[in-house]
């Protein structure tokens, strides 16, 4: 009998929308090009992502200095429909960071959750 991944996916989910915060990602595609400054120009668009999730501190133990500095946080995600991409941006309590990774929890192919490493 096989474990019902779907099922752990629909309690994180349930518990994230629950205790989480609303998180929205951002990155601005790059088809219309940018100025001098690396502004948008007219014609870009920007690409989404929302979901519910926590911010959580890294332990010390896991602060190595290159990979994992200072100050990052670690955000556990829903699964939502698309995954966050590194580089887009996250507001969190008044400060924007960016991601510098992204971590599915996928087993038997089944998105469960995103850990995601971000920096401001």
């Amino acid at each position: 009998m096989a474990f019902n991944y779907t099922k752990s996916a629909a309690t994180a989910k349930k518990l994230l929308t629950n205790f989480g915060q609303d998180l929205t990602f951002t990155k601005a595609s790059v088809s219309g090009g940018q100025d001098q400054f690396g502004n948008p120009l007219p014609g870009t668009t920007e690409l989404t992502v929302t979901g519910k999730g926590v911010a959580l501190e890294y332990k010390r133990a896991e602060i190595d200095g290159t990979n994992i500095v200072m100050g990052d946080q670690k955000l556990i995600l829903e699964a939502t429909a698309d995954a966050p991409e590194i580089e887009m941006t996250v507001p969190i309590q008044g400060k924007t960071f960016r991601v510098m990774d992204v971590m599915p929890l996928e087993p038997a192919g089944t998105t469960v959750i995103y850990t995601l490493q971000v920096r401001i």
